[in-house]
């Protein structure tokens, strides 16, 4: 078996409506797949689908082309009370 094919990605896709009125599908990314000796697979999730609908695909590999050319944000002294309100 191809090892470069074993690691799958595991996405639910929602339908949205777009500026122009039709709907656009969105591909969630919820969980990762890995493909057993035997065949079968092995599903690990990080969400649940409210459709209940997963799509498994093999992993993209995406190049990075150039280093973010903007600093990171700068880290803040926030407490949970200033996030989410309360004293």
């Amino acid at each position: 078996m191809d090892m470069q094919n074993k690691k799958k990605e595991v996405f639910t896709i929602t339908e949205k409506p777009g500026a122009d009125g039709n709907s656009k599908s969105y591909f969630v990314k919820c969980g990762v797949a890995f493909v057993n000796r035997d065949g079968s697979y092995t599903i690990k999730l990080d969400a649940l689908p409210v459709s209940g609908v997963l799509q498994v695909r093999d992993e993209r590999n995406f190049a990075r082309t150039s280093e973010p050319t903007t600093a990171p944000p700068a880290t803040t002294n926030r407490t949970h009370a200033d996030i989410f309100g309360g004293s």
